[in-house]
C-alpha cells in the first residue's frame, strides 16, 4: 500500500498511529512516500521508523549519524570533530 505524505504540514504521533492501523488493516506493508523530516524523526523516537519507512533516506541518513556518534563515543573522542580542539580564539 503505497501513502504519499508530500501534502502533510502540520501532524503529532497520532498520524504514526493512523499509519500503522492501515497497515494493520489492509494486511501488508506500507509504502511510505515523502514523510516530513519530523515525522521521520518522530518514528525513529517511537521505534516504529523500521516498519514505516523501511529504507527511507532520511532515515539512512539519522541512523548513519547515531553510528558514527556511537563509534566517535567508543573511540574516546567524545563527538568533537577536527582532532578535538576548540576552534574558540581569545583576544590578545
Amino acid at each position: 500500500m503505497l501513502v504519499d505524505l508530500v501534502r502533510l504540514k502540520e501532524f503529532d504521533s497520532t498520524v504514526l498511529s493512523a499509519l500503522l492501523e492501515m497497515g494493520r488493516y489492509a494486511g501488508k506493508p506500507l509504502a511510505v512516500h515523502n514523510p516530513p523530516r519530523k515525522l521521520v524523526s518522530l518514528a525513529e523516537l517511537y521505534g516504529v521508523a523500521d516498519f514505516l519507512l523501511d529504507d527511507h533516506p532520511e532515515l539512512r541518513r539519522m541512523r548513519q549519524e547515531r553510528e558514527a556518534q556511537e563509534s566517535d563515543r567508543a573511540d574516546g573522542r567524545g563527538g568533537l570533530r577536527g582532532g578535538g580542539r576548540s576552534r574558540c580564539s581569545h583576544p590578545a
